[in-house]
């Protein structure tokens, strides 16, 4: 598949091993900073998001890669998807924090960072 380049000044052919859709986002808002080939964010909830991807992927077995910013400086934080939520065009993700008794609650973190490896369709 080939697509335009950083700046749309030159093509490129996309090959695997490179990242097919990332997004960088607010997690309060779902509000989108910046991407590549993403149609939208979903805000299903709080720390509950429906990422869609502009050209679908082959199959439902990319990986998802993911980061957040820290918001509680005694807490873990954490960002999951679920292999049921995967689809070739979307997948759903939540953003959470565990303090120290384990309890995990999902939370709106001040900034989401995901990115997608796979084979385009």
């Amino acid at each position: 598949t080939i697509v335009a380049g950083a700046g749309n000044i030159t093509t490129t052919n996309v090959q695997e091993g490179l990242i097919k859709c990332w997004v960088s986002f607010g997690g309060a808002s779902a509000t989108v900073a910046d991407s590549f080939n993403l149609t939208s964010v979903d805000d299903d909830g709080t720390g509950d998001f429906g990422i869609n991807i502009a050209s679908d992927m082959a199959n439902v077995n990319y990986a998802v890669l993911g980061a957040v910013t820290e918001k509680h400086a005694t807490a873990i934080h954490t960002i999951e998807t679920t292999d049921a939520s995967h689809a070739t065009g979307a997948f759903d993700c939540e953003t959470a924090y565990a303090n120290s008794g384990n309890n995990r609650t999902n939370e709106d973190l001040n900034d989401v960072y995901v990115a997608v490896a796979g084979d385009l369709a």
